[in-house]
């Protein structure tokens, strides 16, 4: 079976320039490549997964009628699909009535919740722990909300989307692409997500005793070492001294985003605030609690990489940051530091004040 999402936007190249456009409401259920080719899709992933002996989260692109895979990367979660006892007692749970609501099953489990709907990252108070988070869609700054959510909804977005793939390393039950999930939930209402099949349903299915977060086995950790340095992948401090216990040579790839995310505050504008201090304070925070948690081992920080639409949705972001077609190709990374090195310093003022103790945090520049 398909699964075809809704495409509300579609990006051109014209004279140069990437824009964007509507695509037309009779155009926007239509599957978006032919059967050939995701036939073709699911070969390459079929070999991709066999070579790394793992499941992927595959990114892929499409040009002139060739297929390319772009990046793939393990799953951190799995869904626990056989014999066991929580699946068992999940796929026995019974619903009074038919969903009112369904999209593509991204993080599995089943949730229970007041719904919350928030239209931008700026409402994200309005989360309380244990609601049940309903958005267009999410992005970085609302990981703080996401983390005390029982469940996620989103109106778009795919398996690949922020939505699932955070919502899958925080083990929270999420369903994305409804289309209308903003439209047809009220807040207040009471609904269980069942993140497994991709539907919604009104009022609690399960007994608060029987409520569970997405349902995923933990790697077992294998005391074996290997010639082949193994590092992890990591951007929420609460989880630093959780996963050092594993066997682990390090932190690979610190992201700066979660962090920056979770302070709140444009650094240009809190530059022009004079609050650049307070700043630093909470990023050199942050940085310590990995440093500390692995030390010796390295600390790898990939200095800021957000997009202007995510600078934008900060506090004091939309006066700082322009309006792009494009923001995955757009003012980023390393260009950044060039044009506002006041913005860069407040990083690095952050990382020297965390070597003074911890040598092992080390900086990666993006390109």
């Amino acid at each position: 079976s398909k699964e075809i999402s809704d495409q509300s936007i579609r990006l051109s190249r014209i004279n140069g320039k990437t824009k964007e456009f509507e695509v037309p409401k009779k155009l926007r259920d239509r599957q978006k490549i032919n059967d050939k080719q995701i036939v073709a899709l699911a070969k390459y992933a079929d070999k991709i997964q066999k070579h790394y002996y793992f499941p992927q989260d595959m990114e892929w692109a499409l040009e002139k009628d060739k297929l390319f895979i772009v990046q793939t990367r393990p799953v951190t979660t799995i869904a626990q699909t056989a014999k066991s006892e929580k699946t068992e007692k999940n796929s026995n749970v019974k619903f009074a009535e038919a969903p009112i609501l369904a999209g593509a099953a991204a993080s599995p489990g089943i949730g229970t919740g007041t719904v919350r709907i928030l239209k931008s990252p700026k409402e994200i108070d309005k989360i309380k722990k244990g609601d049940v988070l309903v958005a267009p869609m999410t992005s970085p700054d609302y990981v703080p909300a996401m983390k005390k959510s029982a469940a996620i909804i989103t109106d778009e977005g795919g398996q690949t989307s922020h939505a699932a793939i955070v919502s899958r390393e925080l083990g929270i039950p999420c369903v994305v692409g409804t289309k209308e999930a903003t439209k047809l939930l009220k807040d207040g209402q009471i609904v269980t997500v069942n993140g497994q099949s991709g539907q919604v349903f009104m009022g609690a299915g399960v007994k608060k005793t029987e409520e569970e977060k997405a349902l995923t086995t933990k790697l077992k950790h294998s005391k074996t070492k290997t010639a082949t340095k193994v590092y992890v992948n990591l951007g929420q401090p609460d989880r630093a001294a959780e996963i050092a216990k594993a066997n682990v040579d390090g932190v690979g790839l610190l992201r700066a985003e979660f962090m920056i995310a979770d302070i709140g505050i444009h650094p240009r504008e809190a530059i022009k605030r004079k609050e650049q201090e307070e700043f630093i304070t909470k990023l050199s925070r942050d940085l310590r609690t990995f440093c500390k948690a692995f030390y010796p081992r390295p600390v790898i920080y990939r200095a800021t990489d957000f997009k202007t639409n995510e600078y934008r949705s900060l506090e004091g972001g939309k006066f700082w940051e322009p309006v792009e077609p494009n923001p995955m190709l757009g003012f980023r990374g390393a260009f950044r530091y060039v044009a506002n090195p006041e913005v860069f310093n407040l990083e690095l003022q952050a990382i020297k004040n965390v070597r003074e103790k911890y040598e092992n945090l080390e900086l990666m520049v993006p390109l």
